[in-house]
């Protein structure tokens, strides 16, 4: 099963079994825990009923699905279906509506203004909707910057108090620490290390015990479980951080009493996440109402995101991958011996990213050997595209580089060459030359542990206003080290191109 099927269950599992103990005393609940799927209890509805947890994830999944991406007013126009018609929903009713939520949505309906959100209440009704929003920016690859805007401007649709939306960050990042491999315990104490500069003093000190103690060192005792986000998103975390399996993670959300639904949701989704599909009881699985609706619309999001992310639209027998865009081409030319995709699929990620926010074309081309042809070959590939005026932004990586310093030096439609761990014993007379005829300006990159910056004395009396020499710290010739090589791009060639 996919991470996005897994999260999405476990928030309906985590969110049905709670729906009925919310709000029962804590106390009450440990003397007699409830271990499976019931039915009546605070709500009076059938085993197996979710709500407006898994409604409203499942009604941004399907704004995303439909607008192709972001679009607020779309978004929250469906969240008033839900409300309005019960779209989206377990058993064709809406029983669990939260207040802040439903002003929030009538406003809107009256005024057709789209951040209605109070700034005044710090309850959980835009964290409950997250899940969907923090895989989207997953496979989107966005950075912090594009994440926290996106976060707030999802938070603020209802809830629009920077305690809400640092909040809802945290919960997004933290996911997106778990999908990159890191584990739980890891990925807290990476959260903890976060800045948050963004948010206001006011919003910081509300999450000092989150960011400043072992959360998970804290006696249960002292752990509140209600409707302020704050409480809500420390319960969420302590109890996954305190349990080792998806069961385990679920039972405990939901007997620490409170709102029950929305922890035991917002558990759950983590939960699928670290443990998956196969370790999820077959009766939780099977006793969720209108299962049919949760599948279907999970594998939809997933086939219009992750699958439209993480490919090309185009590809040429592995020698090229083609992303159709504006008449801006990001051209990358890989080193050699690289395939179009690169290590960790890079090269398709910068791709997708950069015709997402930029708009512009991307071709990436595998670098085979150093024939000159072959690079000829590349640009009358280009040329093919377009029947107007195109400008190419280079990015070169060592071999890849090299050619386009001494083949590419005088093409007259390159505006900018960004050329990563250029190698400088192969003929560095003609790369000089390069150097001196190339009239944009050109970034030379240079990891500090790969063997050619030794030699960057050599070329150190180009340097001037068109061209930077940059070394970065840590970094070897494949820039294996984090996310840099992913920014690289983004930080030098094309960042006044954003649409």
């Amino acid at each position: 099963m996919s991470k996005v099927l897994d999260s999405i269950l476990g928030l309906a599992i985590g969110e049905a079994m709670g729906i009925p103990l919310k709000y029962n005393e804590r106390k009450k609940l440990f003397k007699n825990p409830v271990t499976e799927m019931i039915g009546n209890g605070s709500y009076n509805m059938p085993s197996g009923t979710w709500g407006e947890v898994t409604s409203l994830s499942l009604a941004t999944m399907d704004s995303i699905i439909k607008a192709r991406g972001l679009n607020y007013k779309d978004m929250v126009t469906k969240f008033c279906n839900y409300m309005s018609k019960a779209e989206y929903t377990a058993a064709g009713e809406v029983f669990d509506l939260d207040k802040t939520t439903k002003m929030a949505l009538e406003n809107f309906l009256k005024s057709g203004n789209i951040f209605e959100g109070s700034v005044s209440d710090n309850g959980n009704g835009s964290l409950m909707r997250m899940i969907p929003i923090a895989f989207y920016t997953y496979y989107e690859m966005f950075d912090d910057e594009e994440l926290y805007e996106v976060v707030r401007n999802t938070s603020r649709l209802t809830h629009a108090s920077d305690i809400c939306i640092m909040g809802c960050y945290i919960y997004c990042k933290f996911i997106h620490l778990i999908l990159d491999g890191v584990d739980k315990t890891s990925a807290y104490k990476y959260i903890k290390n976060l800045t948050y500069a963004k948010f206001t003093a006011d919003a910081k000190r509300s999450y000092k015990r989150f960011l400043m103690t072992d959360l998970d060192k804290v006696d249960i005792d002292y752990i509140r479980s209600s409707e302020y986000i704050v409480d809500t998103l420390e319960a969420v975390i302590w109890i996954v951080l305190n349990t080792n399996s998806f069961t385990g993670a679920i039972v405990g959300a939901i007997n620490l009493g409170g709102d029950t639904s929305t922890i035991g949701g917002l558990v759950g989704a983590l939960a699928g996440i670290i443990y998956g599909y196969d370790n999820m009881p077959a009766e939780f699985i099977n006793g969720i109402k209108n299962k049919d609706l949760v599948f279907n619309m999970t594998k939809d999001f997933e086939k219009n995101v992750r699958e439209r992310v993480m490919k090309y639209d185009q590809e040429f027998k592995n020698q090229y991958g083609v992303i159709l865009g504006n008449n801006k081409v990001l051209f990358i030319k890989t080193e050699l011996d690289s395939d179009i995709y690169g290590i960790d699929n890079r090269y398709l990620k910068i791709a997708r990213k950069a015709n997402y926010l930029y708009g512009v074309t991307v071709v990436v081309s595998a670098c085979r050997d150093m024939d000159k042809k072959l690079l000829d070959r590349d640009f009358e590939l280009i040329d093919d595209c377009f029947d107007e005026d195109y400008d190419i932004y280079y990015m070169g990586i060592a071999n890849g580089a090299l050619l386009g310093i001494q083949y590419e030096c005088d093409n007259l439609n390159i505006r900018r060459m960004l050329l990563i761990n250029t190698p400088l014993t192969i003929n560095l007379h003609k790369t000089k030359e390069g150097i001196e005829k190339f009239d944009g300006e050109l970034f030379m990159i240079y990891g500090d542990k790969d063997l050619s910056v030794n030699y960057i004395p050599l070329i150190k009396e180009y340097e001037g206003q068109n061209v930077k020499i940059i070394k970065y710290k840590g970094q070897d010739h494949n820039f294996n080290k984090g996310n840099e090589f992913l920014n690289l791009p983004f930080l030098y060639l094309i960042n006044d191109l954003k649409k």
